[in-house]
């Protein structure tokens, strides 16, 4: 049951998302079976008999051409599938299926992304969107055109009998068990060579993606880069080595017993009883009853391969539904009110990556009030970037609780949670999308092009474009040889504008100015202060001027807080922060 449960979900996906081409389909192969019976057994038939009876040389040929005719409108139906409506409708399958898999994939947790076993299931869902949603329709397909061909073959060739009936059960059988073999053993190896494709395609990528080419060329990292890419053909290799002779012995006696004992057993039983006489068959019809013998086995064969791809979809599309059908409970949780600001407290927190790593948090309590300005510090790895992450609902497998006005994220949905924050990362992203678009970074946003500059003006970043260009012009030449190409300095200039395009209640900036000169770096602090006031901000730095007018600083170490207060209030405390702000201040003040 679970077999078909799986399949007609898949199959319901498919019809609503391409109801056309799902009939078109059906129709299309019930019409090529019929016009190849027509033409190979009831054509040839049509002459033998009629030389045999001396018909004339009309009346053999009307219906002649009225088959033909028939042959000839079904090519033209096919003709216009493969050339218009399959193609076309695979995209629009393939579009619909990819979106739904990348949205619940992005309501996933991070930690899954970190996940190699979820990684691959993934990657091999997405392989499989075509092959498994378009299969659930030939299947439907395959069957009521393969009946059809039965019955009419079954009726040329006149006649049913207890040796054919034993034949046809015995070719089955032996059909059914080399098929579910051969699909098992097929499953097992391209499962297991999903993890070495995706390092194949990481090694390509890495040659074209620009972020890449500076190192590349710079240091004999492409040596690592190729001693990954030849073991993961080595290992492709060894996988195709350990499956690939049980597929061809399998695949042989499979089509041993499909093209000898079926075929010529069947013949056997046929020229037996003519000879003897126990078979009603004009000797000019032997010929179309041969071929017709022939196309019964073909689709005889092909109801017992029925079965065969229900076990093949079970298989395959696991993966494919179970990403399909990721439970998504956001929708019936609360939604946080974008009105008035909120109070969000780390209450006795402590969190890990892997169950092997020490903890990153441990035991924090630390509080974002309305309308504050909080700095976290600290030294590379002592948590600070997790606090955040954590913050915007990134991980959840976390002890302890975090609040949002007394009450815990947990019980509201998280895109009407995470839509209180605007973010700048220092690994900030640059998209092949216009300069309006990587600033405004939201298609619900109506575009204004006089905020946009505006944003732009207040990070400093002069690009010279004219309104027009901010709207069509793409950052990046990625697709298009025209598009803009920044300095670093430059797109985190970019990353910045989004803030002040922004109209959210909080702002995260974790470590937004690494790539800025001292003198950017201070203009654009001052900046968000001023443009911000009534706003929460919260500012990782390692550059401690940047932070030294906080309302609150926290100093983390190891993953947890050992200093928190204004800048005066540590500078007196004597400790780990005004020890770092001293050590800055000789360098930098």
């Amino acid at each position: 049951m679970n077999r078909f449960r799986k399949y007609f979900s898949i199959l319901k996906i498919t019809i609503k998302t391409i109801p056309f081409w799902s009939v078109y389909t059906i129709l299309n192969n019930i019409i090529g079976v019929v016009c190849s019976i027509l033409g190979s057994v009831v054509l040839v038939n049509i002459v033998l008999t009629g030389i045999s009876v001396n018909k004339s040389f009309f009346a053999i040929l009307f219906p002649v051409l009225a088959i033909q005719l028939i042959i000839m409108l079904g090519g033209i139906c096919t003709s216009i599938y493969y050339g218009q409506v399959d193609p076309i409708a695979r995209q629009k399958l393939n579009r619909e299926i990819t979106l739904k898999l990348i949205k619940n994939v992005m309501m996933t947790e991070m930690k899954n992304l970190d996940n190699t076993d979820f990684l691959d299931g993934f990657t091999f869902s997405v392989n499989q969107i075509e092959g498994r949603t378009t299969g659930s329709i030939f299947l439907v397909s395959n069957l009521m055109a393969n009946i059809v061909g039965v019955v009419t073959s079954m009726a040329i060739i006149g006649f049913i009998n207890f040796e054919m009936v034993v034949l046809v059960l015995l070719v089955v059988i032996i059909s059914l068990a080399l098929n579910q073999a051969l699909t098992k053993i097929q499953f097992k190896m391209d499962n297991e060579m999903v993890l070495p494709s995706r390092k194949k395609n990481y090694v390509e990528r890495t040659y074209y993606m620009k972020k890449y080419a500076l190192e590349i060329r710079l240091y004999p990292i492409s040596k690592f880069l190729q001693n990954i890419y030849n073991g993961a053909v080595k290992d492709t290799m060894n996988i195709i080595r350990k499956y690939n002779f049980k597929i061809g012995v399998l695949a042989f006696i499979r089509a041993y017993n499909q093209e000898i004992v079926l075929y010529w057993g069947s013949m056997i039983i046929i020229l037996f009883k003519l000879f003897y006489g126990n078979m009603s068959i004009e000797p000019a019809s032997v010929v179309p009853a041969t071929i017709a013998v022939y196309g019964l086995s073909n689709y005889i064969l092909a109801l017992t391969g029925i079965f065969n791809t229900l076990k093949e979809h079970e298989l395959y599309s696991e993966k494919l539904f179970e990403f399909l059908s990721m439970q998504n409970d956001h929708q019936e949780k609360k939604t946080v009110s974008n009105e008035g600001m909120h109070d969000i407290c780390f209450h006795n927190v402590s969190f890990h990556y892997n169950e092997n790593e020490k903890f990153s948090l441990n035991h924090v309590n630390l509080q974002f009030s309305a309308g504050e300005k909080v700095a976290l510090v600290g030294t590379n790895g002592s948590g600070k970037s997790t606090i955040i992450k954590l913050l915007l609902g990134l991980y959840t497998d976390y002890s302890g609780e975090i609040t949002i006005d007394n009450e815990s994220i947990s019980n509201f949905n998280i895109q009407s949670f995470r839509e209180q924050f605007s973010v700048v990362q220092q690994d900030f992203q640059q998209y092949p999308c216009t300069v309006a678009e990587n600033v405004l970074m939201d298609s619900a946003v109506q575009t204004d092009v006089d905020k946009i500059k505006a944003a732009l003006k207040l990070v400093d970043l002069d690009l010279n474009l004219s309104d027009d260009d901010l709207l069509t012009k793409p950052v990046t030449t990625e697709f298009s040889s025209d598009g803009l190409t920044l300095s670093k300095g430059q797109y985190q200039k970019l990353a910045l504008a989004r803030i002040f395009a922004s109209k959210k209640n909080f702002i995260v900036l974790d470590e937004p100015t690494s790539a800025l000169d001292p003198i950017s770096e201070y203009k654009v602090f001052n900046r968000l202060l001023e443009h911000f006031q009534e706003k929460t901000i919260v500012i990782i730095s390692h550059r401690l001027t940047a932070t030294k007018n906080a309302d609150r600083i926290y100093l983390i170490d190891n993953g947890e807080i050992v200093e928190s207060g204004n800048h005066q209030q540590l500078m007196k405390l004597g400790g780990k922060y005004a020890e770092m702000y001293s050590l800055q201040a000789e360098k930098y003040l």
